[in-house]
């Protein structure tokens, strides 16, 4: 039986069941009536994902990883600030620089969804956590 599953988070990770994305210079998910045809599109690729950090501070360090996938696609929807340790930011676009930038995302049943990222952490500000807007637009 096949999962029906669209998209998965490992904290900011993003990995799709089978589809194609990619980040537009787009800041405004309801301009978005159709998918372009003049994107490149990024396919989930193989990846280690760190899954346990409680040996970071050892010596020797030692860290947990997984192999799982990520989708480059979407992997641009935050960067780490440059200069701290483990602090990352949404990233924004370069056409509106206070705004963050639209992503497309195509599934393999045609559907498809317009995600725009709004935040990495919780309320209280401490815990990583994904927020975003989206449209989702089902193909019969």
């Amino acid at each position: 039986m096949h999962e029906k599953w669209h998209l998965a988070f490992h904290i900011f990770d993003v990995m799709t069941n089978g589809a194609e994305a990619c980040m537009t210079d787009t800041t405004d998910i309801e301009t978005i009536k159709t998918l372009p045809t003049n994107v490149k599109w990024e396919s989930d690729i193989k990846a280690y994902l760190i899954y346990d950090m409680s040996g970071m501070m050892k010596n020797p360090a030692v860290l947990g990883y997984m192999k799982s996938y990520v989708n480059m696609g979407l992997y641009y929807w935050m960067h780490k600030v440059k200069g701290t340790m483990g602090e990352y930011a949404l990233t924004m676009s370069k056409s509106d620089p206070k705004k963050a930038p639209v992503f497309l995302v195509k599934f393999k049943d045609g559907s498809y969804a317009v995600i725009q990222f709004t935040g990495l952490k919780d309320a209280t500000g401490k815990k990583k956590e994904v927020s975003f807007n989206y449209k989702f637009v089902k193909k019969n």
